[in-house]
């Protein structure tokens, strides 16, 4: 979960193709979203009308403020090699790599949830709303109409004897 602060990628992804033994693979769980922690159009287009619906509970910040919008860190607030080149990473790594297996999420439950997950309880309401959530991500990341902000994938070298999964 380290791969989103490197700046260098290309240098770093091609060490690791050089290092990999031939069966060897790269596990990797990682945010891939837009640099910075921001949010794509497509993830606003989907998730402000969504943010919109929620009741002032769930909208609620940590200083007890109900957001009208969607939280988006200011760059500024964030340490200088906070995904500093995160949308960068699936093209360089599969430019470099032999991706084995790859699965993309978080585009609608992160900027849902982000800074106020500690609103939900365990509640059926609660939890059917996460469960919706997490279907839309599903659906909306697997068709492109939202952009994913996080990766669980096995990239192995390019001469690997593993198939795609």
């Amino acid at each position: 979960q380290a791969y989103h602060h490197f700046e260098n990628l290309e240098g770093i992804t091609e060490q690791i193709a050089q290092s990999l033994k031939p069966h060897g693979v790269l596990l990797l769980k990682d945010y891939i979203g837009p640099n910075q922690l921001q949010r794509s159009a497509k993830q606003l287009t989907v998730c402000q009308p969504l943010w919109d619906a929620l009741p002032d509970r769930l909208r609620t910040n940590a200083a007890g403020h109900v957001s009208q919008q969607l939280h988006i860190p200011a760059p500024e607030s964030l340490p200088p090699y906070e995904a500093v080149r995160a949308e960068d990473i699936l093209p360089i790594l599969e430019s470099q790599l032999h991706c084995v297996h790859k699965h993309c999420y978080g585009g609608v439950l992160f900027p849902l949830c982000n800074g106020f997950a500690h609103n939900y309880e365990e509640n059926a309401e609660d939890l059917a709303r996460l469960e919706i959530f997490w279907q839309l991500d599903q659906h909306f990341s697997e068709n492109g109409l939202v952009d994913p902000n996080f990766i669980r994938a096995i990239y192995a070298r390019k001469d690997s004897p593993y198939s795609v999964t």
